[in-house]
């Protein structure tokens, strides 16, 4: 997981999966650490804390320590998390999802969700060359479902839908309504979750539930 450093906002305390009676897979609010340094997360990761509510804050490369936490292996789940990147001119990250779970026919590592100032789009990271093209997907644009782009300093919200040959994504600011901003079919397989940051970013709140119901077709 790579993460990178943050700028003072207004932190939205509201828990925003307070509603959801669905099975809890793994969360993790950072309420448990103590306030400093958070080597297990990565050696240049901080815990912080603001209005009573603790977060993550990276400030350099950060990847591969999630599961370490109990983020491991699951299938048919929702991915949700808050976020604020924190450099007006380092806006992006990379949430991973289906990341080293049961494959089929199609050998890969894990899917990157690309989130930037402007939209998403998605990578199948470690796919074999001849089968990639199979799995290539269009760049999905923010103005598209009526948001504005991302600003450093604001909270948002994203929950990452994962069936075994589908993603969703739905995203908003932090006290606003989700919208359904991608729906993608996938390679087959399931797997666990993680976070790619080379630019400053805060996470908090993230909790990996059950779907309620399959999202294997439109």
């Amino acid at each position: 997981m790579r993460f990178v450093a943050v700028l003072p906002s207004v932190f939205v305390c509201q828990c925003l999966f307070a509603e959801s009676s669905e099975k809890v897979y793994w969360q993790e609010n950072f309420s448990r650490f103590e306030i400093g340094p958070a080597g297990g997360f990565g050696e240049k990761c901080v815990i912080k804390e603001e209005n009573g509510k603790k977060f993550l804050h990276g400030t350099g490369w950060m990847m591969g320590k999630m599961e370490y936490f109990g983020a491991r292996n699951w299938s048919d789940y929702s991915f949700r998390f808050r976020f604020r990147f924190t450099d007006p001119k380092k806006v992006g990250f990379y949430p991973l999802v289906k990341s080293r779970g049961k494959r089929e026919h199609v050998k890969y590592l894990w899917y990157y969700v690309r989130l930037n100032r402007d939209g998403l789009g998605f990578s199948c990271h470690g796919v074999p060359k001849d089968q990639a093209d199979r799995f290539k997907t269009p760049a999905f644009k923010f103005s598209d479902s009526a948001l504005k782009p991302v600003e450093a300093g604001l909270w948002y919200s994203a929950e990452i839908q994962v069936t075994f040959n589908r993603i969703k994504v739905l995203f908003s600011k932090a006290d606003e309504s989700m919208k359904l901003i991608a729906d993608i079919e996938t390679a087959p397989g399931d797997g666990g979750v993680d976070i790619l940051s080379y630019n400053p970013v805060d996470i908090a709140e993230m909790i990996v539930q059950k779907l309620p119901d399959r999202i294997d077709s439109k």
